[in-house]
């Protein structure tokens, strides 16, 4: 698609804080589970596309893809719990502390088989990447796209990829035109601009001290 507008777009993608320590590997074959409001909702064909540049990303650095186990479900009755969850990070910023008032996760997540869930959230809130406790597992709430606002697509694909790039094990950096930027600058949509904002060499790196033991 072509964007109607040429205007640069300043993003902050937030998963603030993550991690508390050091950014933890997922399991060799990772779960994705994706709750969505609907079978129509124009985030979810950005989103697979997103677990499919970290897919093609890990094989092009001779790694096995760990993102392989996708599982859509739509309208989840688990989907009220999930959202004030979401909420309540949301609230904190994105931000994990060490003290004992982080919000406590809902059954209805521990219930779902996954190692990342990500909610296409019907909410206007901070997006994030929050690391559960005591697991390798992450929560990722999507923000709800705004009525009247242009949907661009490259856009929601590089805010979905830059929260799962936190589920594999990538932090921040400094750089605004790198995935894993904070603060971010990605511009509208364009012929010839490629989909996905590019990795840096520390990313790739990385990844390989990350999941290398786990593709031998």
């Amino acid at each position: 698609m072509r964007s109607t507008g040429c205007l640069r777009i300043v993003l902050l993608l937030l998963a603030l804080g993550l991690p508390r320590a050091s950014a933890a590997q997922l399991a060799a074959q990772a779960r994705i589970v994706i709750v969505s409001p609907s079978e129509s909702e124009v985030r979810l064909e950005p989103t697979l596309e997103a677990i499919e540049f970290w897919n093609r990303t890990f094989r092009d650095l001779d790694l096995e893809p760990v993102l392989v186990d996708v599982e859509v479900i739509v309208a989840s009755p688990a989907t009220r719990a999930l959202e004030n969850y979401a909420f309540k990070i949301s609230r904190r910023a994105g931000r994990p502390s060490a003290g004992p008032y982080e919000p406590a996760a809902p059954v209805e997540l521990s219930a779902i088989d996954a190692d990342v869930v990500v909610l296409l959230s019907k909410q206007n809130l901070m997006q994030f990447a929050w690391p559960l406790p005591q697991t390798t597992h992450y929560f990722i709430a999507i923000n709800a796209p705004s009525e009247g606002s242009p949907r661009d697509s490259r856009k929601m694909r590089n805010v979905i990829a830059h929260e799962l790039g936190h589920a594999v094990g990538l932090t921040h950096i400094d750089g605004p035109s790198a995935l894993m930027c904070q603060p971010c600058r990605v511009a509208d949509e364009r012929e010839g601009d490629p989909a996905f904002l590019p990795l840096t060499e520390h990313d790739r790196t990385r990844l390989r001290e990350l999941y290398s033991s786990a593709s031998r």
